[in-house]
């Protein structure tokens, strides 16, 4: 059989050092090669294989500090099992459920081998959705969460015989390997060992998510003189607070995919997720990309899908991607009445957005401080950031000046917003648009922004705000503020940011794309019809041969 093996990209198969799911998918591979069978094996560049290999990456991303979406290489590795599909007699997917959306369209057989836990609430609807898949378990345990789902056997992992070397003798320690995790509780492994006084040699990985439970629970038992600390073993990354965003949006393709002859156009909004399906969509589609493009990973992203057509939300937020499919960029736009204009100048400047190192808080505060104007900070703190925050900003909150009003709603913004003398916008990342800046400006608040990515393209320097580049400059800018216009400041938002524009703006890409698609249409129908035309033509001569071969042969 010509068999495609797709394994996921995050360890190389087989793995340097840790990582299950890619050993077995190694041992199956080697073992289907040695039987003789015809195998591909879909896996990152580092991988060893007697099988034919396909590597969307160079690289397995666990270890590739550059790697900062892991998610966009798997696309990749969907696009190009895509284009050699027709090699394969069987495909066999080890890479969880984000190949289902694009199954109804494959027509050679496949199979999916489940190597992780199932009992994780976001996982129930996409299974439900795609009953139809066809899976297998590595354990008639693993399935019970979800006994319903179209189960096709369960089959054991498997070790080649010669792999491990029989050790007759006893040894004279006990072992813990695996990772340190709340559920796999080494913490029981230093008790056990303690209670019979035997050493314990602890050999795990201990993942990010899991770093405070490490150093809280384990760690302060680690300095028993029985217990020997080895180090990272592990098979897996373990998805944090046991939530899985994608499966949320694997189901949203398979929605719209069901609806698709509803529609004239379909504007996506969710990144690139969906580009695999995107070559099977008849129907025209855009897609707005609302976040930063600066990330390494996406390049071969959008490199590999050059054809789709993407709206930016800045011209600044296509540099790192300059030569891909832009169609136009939109700004955003906001309700004409959603916040009121504040003649008045107020009394504090304020901060609204979030707490993180690029967002830069602590820029804000020196500000405030150097030119002793109280500053209320309306922020929320992601749970990534909140290292940084306790470590960096939380310090800082301590002085008098300062106000921590934690994260707002959109209606308290108004308010916020209306009533300071200037939004303080310190960043120090290629903002894509920022948003913040012209909800200040609908108030008729004046903004003091830091130049990048969009600042300049949003702001008018010395209309609605101040550009600066360093402290000095955004000290004298607040300065400056009180000979700015509020009004002016609103006339600009009504100008250039309000929803309607913005609609008018996306409906002109719209029956853009659909022309074009038409035109497409057309051409190809055109172009048929003069091939039915010339072989209309052609007919009689043919059957005027064909008469002839008939008398030749009588």
């Amino acid at each position: 059989m010509r068999i495609a093996q797709v394994a996921p990209l995050i360890e190389s198969v087989p793995p340097k050092h840790y990582g299950g799911t890619e050993r077995i998918v190694s041992y199956l591979t080697e073992e289907l090669v040695r039987v003789g069978h015809d195998v591909t094996l879909f896996a990152s560049g580092d991988s060893v294989t007697s099988a034919r290999l396909v590597a969307p990456c160079q690289r397995s991303l666990r270890k590739n500090e550059r790697c900062k979406d892991p998610v966009a290489r798997e696309v990749l590795l969907l696009d190009h099992l895509i284009e050699h599909i027709d090699e394969f007699d069987l495909i066999h997917f080890h890479t969880g459920y984000l190949h289902f959306p694009i199954c109804r369209y494959l027509w050679v057989p496949h199979v999916t081998t489940l190597h992780g836990r199932l009992d994780v609430p976001d996982l129930v609807p996409v299974f439900d959705r795609f009953r139809h898949e066809r899976l297998i378990s590595i354990s008639n345990a693993q399935r019970q969460p979800l006994r319903w789902a179209n189960w096709q056997a369960t089959v054991y992992h498997g070790l080649p015989k010669d792999l491990f070397q029989f050790h007759p003798h006893t040894g004279d320690y006990l072992a813990f390997l695996g990772r340190v995790s709340p559920e796999k509780r080494a913490d029981r492994a230093i008790e056990i060992a303690k209670r019979v006084g035997m050493p314990l040699k602890i050999a795990a990985k201990v993942d990010r998510v899991d770093r405070r439970y490490f150093k809280r629970v384990i760690e302060p038992l680690l300095n028993d003189s029985l217990v020997e600390w080895v180090g990272e073993i592990s098979d897996s990354e373990k998805n944090e607070f046991l939530k899985d965003p994608v499966a949320r949006e694997v189901l949203l393709l398979d929605h719209l995919i069901e609806h698709i002859d509803e529609f004239d156009l379909i504007h996506f909004h969710t990144g690139y997720l969906h580009f695999p399906i995107c070559r099977y969509l008849w129907v025209p589609h855009v897609t707005t990309l609302h976040g930063r493009l600066d990330v390494p990973d996406l390049v071969p992203v959008f490199d590999r899908f050059r054809h789709e057509r993407l709206i930016s939300i800045s011209n600044a937020q296509r540099q790192p991607l300059r030569w891909a499919n832009w169609q136009a960029t939109v700004y955003h736009g906001l309700p004409k009445d959603l916040f009121q204009f504040h003649p008045h100048t107020g009394d504090y400047l304020a901060f609204l957005g979030r707490v993180s190192p690029e967002k830069r808080a602590d820029r804000a505060i020196e500000i405030a401080k150097r030119v002793g104007m109280p500053l209320k900070i309306a922020a929320k703190v992601d749970r990534v950031d909140r290292r940084y925050f306790k470590r960096v900003i939380e310090p800082l909150l301590n002085d008098s000046l300062v106000e921590w009003v934690g994260e707002i709603s959109d209606s308290e913004k108004n308010e916020f917003l209306g009533n300071a003398y200037a939004l303080l916008f310190p960043i120090d990342w290629p903002e894509p648009f920022g948003l913040v800046m012209i909800e200040a400006m609908a108030c008729g608040t004046p903004v003091i922004a830091y130049d990048g990515g969009s600042v300049a393209e949003v702001m008018e320097d010395g209309v609605t705000g101040f550009i600066v580049r360093e402290l000095d400059d955004a000290a004298e800018a607040i300065r400056r503020v009180c000979n700015l216009s509020r009004a002016c400041c609103r006339q600009v938002f009504e100008k250039r940011f309000t929803v309607t524009r913005m609609a008018r703006d996306y409906v002109k890409i719209y029956k853009r794309t659909i022309d074009r698609r038409m035109r497409s249409f057309n051409r190809c129908i055109e172009s048929s019809r003069r091939e039915i035309a010339n072989a209309q033509a052609r007919l009689p001569e043919v059957r005027a041969k064909d008469k002839n071969a008939t008398l030749i042969t009588n």
